[in-house]
């Protein structure tokens, strides 16, 4: 079975793997490199020294090349100095005793287990076709190879160590470029949705405005009766501009250069204030309104948005209760923070569509909505503001009607 993982662990272990071994490789490839290169410059800089007493050889019988002998010798790379003829016979110096110690011609025991030897073509004043010999130390090279396999373990566990940070922080930063696209790529569909449900709704007022006036002008059948029409067009009109209203509130809170102008906000003036408004329909629909509000009680946030997110649960209670029903409507304190409640009794909502009420344009009884009036943006233009305050609405069934709850931080809280 064929497991499917997460895109930042796919990105965490493939980058992981990826580190790791170009690390493991630059480690071997320094390993092995390293000691050879040391190992060319110490033989350029030994080529270096015996070309120079090659040179300066030329030109003084070989009497006088001990002492430049002598110097080469003493060289700290150079372990001995032996000097042959063309025939392969060791050539002696008039000072003997000075040279003792460096005209070897074979290695002796006394010779360390690492050393190289180079041959050199040498000639004096006073005697050609000589070859040197030069024994070199290789012990320097062979102390860093062996450095490099004692510090081997702990530049794995090194590499291996930066090689998780790294692809943890990197497969951190994919995800959450990730989480953007989606993101970008949920709000081009939501956008589209909108706009395509707007223009549906828009097109239905339309519609009928422009069939009214038709008939009328046409003066056929039941559109004879002008006034009777007229003041129907001028209904559906009236219930176009809501909805043109909310669709410019709606695009105003989605600017993305839109901030709150956060203050102190009396949320049971603002509800008393929207009462009174209703006061006309709450009398005609034999509406009892019942009120439990803390005085005194304010919260932080935009006292424009606030006052519009109250007027759309208000107006959604008062329009959506039968008649002879009632409305409950509380704030409390409720810790830190102040709790909003308003239920309207006598309908409930089916619970499969009880998450969707938020949607733009969404409505669960079609005939009931035209009825009102709604424009299905009224509980979606309410969540975005509580969101933009950092709360949310929420929305659920209880035994008399349906309660729309929100919670905001109080202002006096110390």
């Amino acid at each position: 079975m064929k497991m499917k993982l997460p895109l930042g662990t796919k990105v965490f272990f493939l980058t992981f793997l990826l580190l790791l071994f170009c690390n493991l490789i630059t480690c071997i490839l320094v390993s092995v490199f390293t000691p050879q290169t040391y190992s060319a410059y110490l033989t350029d800089s030994l080529n270096e020294k015996v070309y120079d007493f090659l040179e300066k050889a030329k030109t003084l019988p070989i009497k006088d090349s001990v002492s430049l002998l002598e110097n080469l010798a003493q060289s700290p790379d150079i372990i001995s100095i032996s000097l042959t003829d063309q025939s392969g016979t060791p050539v002696s110096f008039p000072s003997e005793e000075n040279v003792s110690e460096t005209a070897m011609t074979t290695v002796s025991d006394d010779f360390p287990e690492n050393y190289t030897f180079q041959s050199y073509d040498l000639s004096f004043a006073d005697k050609k076709d000589c070859t040197l010999f030069v024994y070199g130390s290789s012990e320097p090279v062979r102390q860093l190879q062996e450095a490099f396999r004692k510090l081997f373990p702990w530049l794995l566990l090194f590499t291996t160590l930066v090689s998780l940070l790294f692809s943890f922080f990197y497969s951190r930063i994919v995800t959450g470029l990730q989480r953007d696209i989606e993101k970008e790529k949920q709000l081009k569909k939501e956008r589209t949705a909108f706009f395509s449900a707007a223009s549906h709704e828009l097109k239905t007022p339309v519609t009928i405005v422009k069939g009214q006036l038709e008939g009328m002008l046409l003066n056929v059948g039941v559109y004879k009766d002008r006034e009777k029409y007229l003041a129907r067009s001028l209904e559906v009109i009236g219930s176009l501009e809501t909805m043109i209203q909310e669709l410019l509130i709606s695009s105003h809170l989605d600017a993305p250069d839109y901030r709150l102008h956060s203050g102190p906000v009396d949320l049971a003036q603002i509800t008393r204030a929207r009462l009174s408004l209703a006061e006309d329909l709450l009398t005609g629909k034999r509406l009892t309104v019942h009120t439990d509000m803390e005085e005194a009680l304010s919260v932080k946030g935009d006292l424009a948005l606030l006052e519009k997110a109250v007027d759309s649960l208000v107006c959604n209670a008062v329009f959506y209760s039968p008649k002879d029903s009632d409305i409950f409507i509380s704030l409390k304190c409720s810790g830190n923070d102040a709790l909003f409640r308003i239920e309207n009794t006598g309908v409930h909502i089916p619970e499969d569509i009880l998450n969707k009420i938020f949607e733009p344009f969404y409505r669960g009884e079609q005939s009931r909505s035209r009825q009102t009036g709604g424009s299905g943006l009224g509980l979606s233009i309410v969540q975005k503001i509580l969101n933009m305050h950092g709360s949310a609405c929420q929305a659920r069934n209880t035994e008399n009607g349906v309660c729309f709850t929100f919670r905001l931080p109080r202002e006096n809280f110390t």
